[in-house]
C-alpha cells in the first residue's frame, strides 16, 4: 500500500511554509525512490529500506511533531529549513545501504574485509564457517555446499556493510566515493 506522501502531517506542514522546499523533498523522494530499491538485492534477509520505510519514518517523526496528526497544531514551531532537514533525513539516511554487485566484489578483496574477517574481528568466525562449508564434505552435493556458502558470503557482506552503512551516506552525499 503506497502513502500519499504529501498527506504525511511533517511534509504538508513543509508545503505551508515553503513551496521552495516542499518541491525540494518532492523532487529528493522522486530521485532516491528507484536507488532505494536496490537495496533487498544486498539485504533480502532485513526489512524492506524501500521509499515506503524513509515515508514509514516520515510518518512517525510527524506522530511526534504534530498533536492528532494535524499539520496546523505543531507541537513546537519548526523552520521551513528545519521541516525540510528532517524529510531529507528521511529519504537520505540508508542511502549508504545501496551497494551495487561490482562494489561486493572490491569489498571481498579489501584490507578492511581481510581485516573484519581475520583474527577476532566482527566477521571472523563466521568467514571461517564459509570457508570450510565450501572445502567441506556435507552437504554431500558440491553445488548444494557452494549455494549455501554463497548464500552465507551474500548475508556477511551485508553486514560488514550494515555496520559502516551511516558512513557510506556521507560519503556518498559529499560525492567522495562511487555512486550506485
Amino acid at each position: 500500500m503506497s502513502t500519499d506522501v504529501t498527506q504525511v502531517p511533517l511534509v504538508a506542514y513543509l508545503g505551508s511554509r515553503s513551496l521552495v522546499y516542499y518541491a525540494k523533498v518532492l523532487e529528493l523522494r522522486d530521485a532516491v525512490e528507484d536507488w532505494l530499491s536496490y537495496i533487498p538485492q544486498t539485504f533480502p534477509h532485513y526489512t524492506q529500506h524501500t521509499i515506503g520505510h524513509s515515508e514509514e519514518i516520515l510518518s512517525q517523526c510527524s506522530k511526534l511533531l504534530f498533536r492528532d496528526d494535524d499539520p496546523e497544531q505543531p507541537v513546537l514551531r519548526l523552520s521551513a529549513a528545519e521541516a525540510y532537514v528532517l524529510a531529507a533525513a528521511a529519504y537520505l539516511h540508508d542511502v549508504g545501504m545501496v551497494v551495487p554487485d561490482g562494489e561486493k566484489a572490491e569489498i571481498l578483496g579489501s584490507d578492511d574485509w581481510r581485516d573484519w574477517t581475520a583474527g577476532e574481528e566482527g566477521g571472523a568466525k563466521r568467514w571461517q564457517a564459509v570457508l570450510q562449508l565450501r572445502q567441506g564434505a556435507a552437504p554431500a552435493d558440491p553445488a548444494v555446499r557452494e549455494f549455501l556458502a554463497d548464500v552465507q558470503t551474500r548475508y556477511l557482506i551485508a553486514e560488514f556493510i550494515r555496520r559502516k552503512h551511516h558512513q557510506r551516506a556521507a560519503r556518498i552525499l559529499t560525492h567522495t566515493t562511487k555512486q550506485p
